[in-house]
């Protein structure tokens, strides 16, 4: 008798790969790109969490480091060296330098947003540019654009540039030639970028969603993918490479309240956490057009709010809100 194999693109629980705890309230996660380490916000634990990683993809707590201000969007620089937080309740972005043989985490700098809840941030394919939403309060509906050192890694405030209302997901695409921005309120935002300064200057607002909220590009750039949280949907978009410009495609239902996701390296299936039913819906993905196709559905932790699939694709990691930590699943 022949044991059945896991279907391609499905992720699965090992006992090899047990859950890790975490601070109070975590929310996002990021894998060094050396696959080595892993980061995770804790809100109200007020750090952020260290983790090695074994080559099998387990996961073993290192030393936190301190993160005052509700610690909430992550981001990495692409050779591993910095790491960028956006404190939701401090109004800074702080800016640590990373070790790559330990892990650990040093801050070298706290920088005010000029903004009272900045979410999340991004930084530029280029390396040269850092943008933070800044969804509420004071000095809200705005991005914050800081010109990065590439050496150091340090920020210097550069503008602001206004948003809708409640800025929440931003992504660089591809290409560096334009930014996107979810509001909750109902809209996405487009932006050209000026690659000299980061400027931004808004060539499109898209309306059609209840709650946008979660956003991820193809690595083409072809596609960008949008979670709306209140119709429990993901929609997708076309995107014209010369004008940055979103066309409408189409829409798949998947769990409630989808929050985040994440394109497997080959690009054959997109992965959504749905934080209010506790599961993960694996979609087929078309390399070709983008479409979306309803795949699977796996029982994961409570609040899956965050996922992230390491470098090589063979792992795949969830921030469980609700019960503070993360879980570790195989990748088929």
């Amino acid at each position: 008798m022949f044991a059945r194999l896991a279907e391609p693109g499905v992720i699965t629980t090992s006992p090899d790969l047990p859950d890790v705890s975490t601070g109070d309230s975590p929310v996002d996660l990021v894998v060094s790109p050396d696959g080595k380490f892993v980061y995770v916000s804790a809100g109200y634990g007020y750090e952020i969490n260290v983790y090695s990683r074994s080559a099998i993809g387990a996961l073993t707590p290192l030393v936190s480091a301190s993160s005052p201000g509700f610690p909430y969007g992550l981001a990495m620089s692409s050779n591993g060296s910095f790491l960028y937080v956006a404190s939701a309740e401090g109004g800074n972005a702080t800016v640590y330098s990373r070790n790559a043989t330990t892990g650990a985490l040093t801050v070298i700098q706290t920088i005010s947003v000029n903004s009272q809840f900045p979410y999340k941030v991004a930084l530029s394919q280029d390396q040269r540019h850092v943008y933070v939403t800044n969804y509420t309060g004071t000095g809200a509906d705005t991005i914050t654009v800081f010109v990065r050192n590439t050496s150091t890694g340090m920020l210097t405030y550069s503008t602001k540039v206004a948003s809708q209302t409640n800025p929440y997901w931003v992504s660089v695409s591809p290409d560096d030639k334009y930014v996107y921005v979810t509001c909750p309120s109902g809209f996405v935002c487009v932006y050209t970028r000026n690659s000299t300064t980061g400027g931004l200057s808004l060539v499109q607002t898209v309306t059609g969603m209840s709650y946008p909220m979660g956003m991820c590009l193809s690595s083409d750039g072809s596609t960008v993918y949008i979670t709306d949280a209140q119709t429990s949907q993901i929609v997708w978009y076309s995107r014209n490479a010369s004008t940055g410009v979103l066309t409408a495609a189409g829409s798949v239902y998947v769990g409630t309240a989808p929050s985040s996701m994440a394109i497997s390296p080959d690009g054959l299936y997109l992965y959504v956490t749905n934080s209010y039913d506790t599961t993960v819906s694996i979609l087929n993905r078309s390399t070709t057009t983008g479409a979306l196709t309803a795949s699977k559905v796996i029982n994961v932790g409570r609040r899956p709010y965050t996922i992230c699939l390491s470098p090589n694709g063979a792992n795949a990691y969830i921030v469980n809100t609700e019960s503070d930590s993360v879980s570790s699943y195989v990748r088929r």
